[in-house]
């Protein structure tokens, strides 16, 4: 879109490998701002989610799944939107002991964000 508007200006466009290594790099930084207890995995309550979209683009999977212990928790949602993912994601962690949740780290994909 950038090219289209600026086609002459070199200086006002940029390349999709320059954003994907953009999006990396930031991945990369938050990932870095984890305790170091959560990268050695010492500890169970240490969670990765993210959301699996089907090829239709409406099924929906939210997963969470414990970097030490690899037990996985996985429901389906047939709506994206914030309300809906946060009501769920608090309701599933409301159910697990304060002993066994620590750190929450999501996927950096526009789907978790994203609304219907």
């Amino acid at each position: 879109m950038v090219k289209k508007d600026y086609p002459d200006d070199l200086s006002k466009q940029i390349g999709k490998d320059s954003i994907y290594k953009y999006i990396y790099s930031e991945r990369r930084n938050l990932v870095k701002t984890r305790p170091s207890i959560v990268e050695v995995k010492g500890r169970i309550g240490d969670y990765e989610g993210d959301m699996i979209v089907g090829k239709d683009k409406k099924s929906r999977l939210i997963t969470n799944v414990d970097r030490l212990s690899s037990y996985g928790l996985i429901d389906r949602i047939s709506k994206t939107s914030v309300i809906i993912i946060h009501n769920k994601l608090k309701n599933r962690f409301d159910k697990i002991l304060s002993s066994k949740k620590h750190t929450y780290t999501y996927d950096n994909g526009i789907e978790i964000g994203k609304d219907d």
